[in-house]
């Protein structure tokens, strides 16, 4: 038995592992998820679609993202910015290792250096963090808050429509 966290279609390698064990004859059971970049901005109070604000929603790997030319495992720096400067939403997940190479990539590409970026690590988590800023600031931001892996980064400007905390 294998068991993994959130939709282990998205970035999971679950399509992969489908494949052997059906080519195995084995057989097996794929229990859906939530993806982590659905909870992780739960988590924010991030709307990654909002009226009028974003109407796509792009999910990616850190894997690669940072390149201009990212190979089949992440959208590169190029792509990011395309979406985002029409309006789209951008969520990479394992983004902290690429967060400061496409943070300083983007405005190369037309994308305002005050573009609202946040950065959620281990969403829903007792450790879980949460830093807000811009294309400017937000490495520098993450780096001081220690935010740590798995981490989802999400671009776009519904990551300034950040919803207050419920008053009680």
């Amino acid at each position: 038995m294998r068991l993994k966290g959130g939709d282990p279609n998205i970035f999971g390698r679950s399509g992969e592992e489908m494949q052997v064990l059906a080519k195995a004859g084995v057989s097996f059971e794929v229990v859906p998820g939530v993806t982590a970049a659905l909870v992780a901005a739960a988590a924010a109070r991030i709307p990654l679609t909002l009226r009028g604000v974003s109407a796509s929603l792009t999910l990616t790997t850190g894997i690669s993202s940072a390149s201009d030319h990212a190979d089949a495992e992440g959208v590169g720096t190029r792509e990011i910015a395309r979406l985002v400067v029409g309006g789209g939403t951008v969520a990479v997940y394992m983004g902290l290792r690429v967060l400061r190479e496409i943070a300083e990539a983007l405005p190369g590409h037309g994308v305002g250096s005050d573009l609202p970026v946040a950065v959620i690590g281990h969403a829903f988590m007792p450790d879980q963090a949460l830093v807000f800023g811009t294309l400017h600031d937000i490495f520098a931001k993450a780096t001081e808050a220690g935010v740590a892996s798995p981490a989802l980064v999400v671009f776009g400007e519904v990551a300034g429509c950040r919803a207050p905390e419920s008053v009680m």
